[in-house]
């Protein structure tokens, strides 16, 4: 399974406890999966390409399914920090054969836990609701078998009625919640335009992209560790840090890098039709993607900045930049 060097620790952590091979891509200078690499890793053994869309933008779906439908590939999305997002006018999710959004604590939409998937596959639907609860679905009021690819065994994951009807308020505030994110942003980036030595994340649609952050990327990687600590210092609101942070980054996540299996047998890694397709995944499996990380500056964007906010951050952020 192809995921870009940028995502969560869960979305490799789901292929391994697949008994599947993370394959890793390259981002671009979207931050997100680079299409011509994605080519590239695509071998006789790719079974699912599952591109992330991060820190609320849209990864280049036209190329990516084109890509995929290229090779008879199924996608599955990734959505869970671009909650509300889109891409050419049409919503994240409903591109591949499932999009998953997360409802936690941080996310611009949130039940404190728990998630969404979304499929218009009446087969993989029953097949996801059985895997989450009982390992039968649930078809109206009681466990109901609707054929043999129905029946598995159960993860009991289901989400509580209280975060269900946190959710259901949430969302129905989403749409304002992006526009304000967005807006927000916007205005910050117009501050900050013309500043020596910075440049913005290209987004694949900027009118798809939710806003939760801002991505400046800087001509000089050793800029940013200095300009972080001057917003930080400057009592700028939210955690500014170099993309190069947390779990969020391929090689800082140790049980991958080690290749940590799952049971004394050693599996995913060591079971025959995955050999082809084991990996190096330290730091320099991906030097596309650990340059852009390098020298990529994450700026957080809260949900309701007033105008007074937005100028005070502007100010705070060129200040640090030069």
């Amino acid at each position: 399974m192809i995921v870009p060097a940028f995502f969560w620790v869960a979305t490799v952590g789901a292929v391994v406890q697949a008994n599947a091979v993370p394959v890793l891509c390259d981002v671009d200078d979207s931050l997100t999966m680079d299409p011509a690499d994605l080519q590239r890793k695509i071998t006789a053994k790719t079974r699912l390409i599952v591109p992330v869309h991060m820190a609320g933008a849209p990864s280049d779906m036209d190329s990516i399914l084109a890509i995929a439908e290229k090779h008879a590939i199924p996608v599955l999305e990734d959505c869970a920090q671009a909650n509300g997002g889109e891409f050419r006018g049409r919503k994240l999710g409903s591109f591949g054969r499932i999009g998953m959004f997360s409802l936690q604590l941080n996310k611009n939409a949130t039940a404190g836990e728990g998630g969404i998937l979304v499929t218009n596959d009446a087969a993989l639907y029953e097949r996801c609701n059985a895997a989450h609860d009982l390992g039968i679905p649930w078809i109206g009021s009681a466990p109901c078998e609707t054929g043999p690819q129905s029946v598995t065994w159960g993860l009991g994951r289901r989400m509580s009625e209280l975060c269900g009807a946190v959710a259901g308020a949430q969302l129905a505030k989403l749409p304002q919640i992006v526009a304000h994110m967005r807006a927000s942003k916007q205005r910050i980036k117009a501050m900050l335009q013309g500043t020596p030595g910075v440049k913005f994340r290209r987004l694949n649609d900027e009118r798809g992209d939710t806003g939760p952050f801002l991505i400046l990327m800087l001509d000089d990687p050793s800029r940013g560790e200095r300009a972080v600590q001057r917003m930080t210092e400057a009592g700028l609101s939210g955690t500014c840090r170099l993309a190069d942070y947390g779990l969020h980054i391929y090689s800082n996540v140790p049980q991958l890098v080690r290749k940590v299996p799952l049971s004394p047998a050693g599996n995913p890694w060591n079971l025959p039709d995955n050999l082809e397709s084991v990996r190096d995944y330290a730091r320099g499996a991906c030097p596309q993607s650990d340059a852009l990380f390098a020298r990529s500056v994450l700026i957080p964007i809260p949900s309701r900045l007033t105008v007074e906010q937005e100028t005070q951050a502007g100010e705070v952020i060129r200040a640090a930049l030069l």
